[in-house]
């Protein structure tokens, strides 16, 4: 799991593909970060890379953030389906 200081701008990505492993854009796709149960950043959009399919989210965190473990939520909608990745980004903030 990935390490940062508190301070850092940290990059999320995401990759949206079909069932046929190939990348394809998204209606939507929003990550929602937390620590425990306090949400740092809840659905804001990711920005596409300029690669069809690829996303980020740049966070930047605060000297005043919390240590530990911080949990990542990415949500995608796509062809009115909707599919829910969750902690697959985790980090650690220290």
């Amino acid at each position: 799991m990935a390490r940062f200081a508190k301070g850092d701008t940290i990059r999320i990505g995401a990759e949206v593909t079909d069932y046929d492993n190939t990348y394809v854009t998204p209606t939507s796709i929003v990550i929602t970060i937390f620590q425990g149960a306090t949400v740092k950043v809840n659905g804001l959009a990711m920005t596409t890379t300029g690669s069809t399919g690829k996303y980020y989210y740049l966070w930047s965190s605060s000297v005043k953030d919390a240590s530990g473990k911080y949990e990542c939520k990415v949500t995608v909608v796509r062809n009115s389906r909707t599919s829910i990745e969750h902690d697959e980004r985790a980090f650690y903030l220290y």
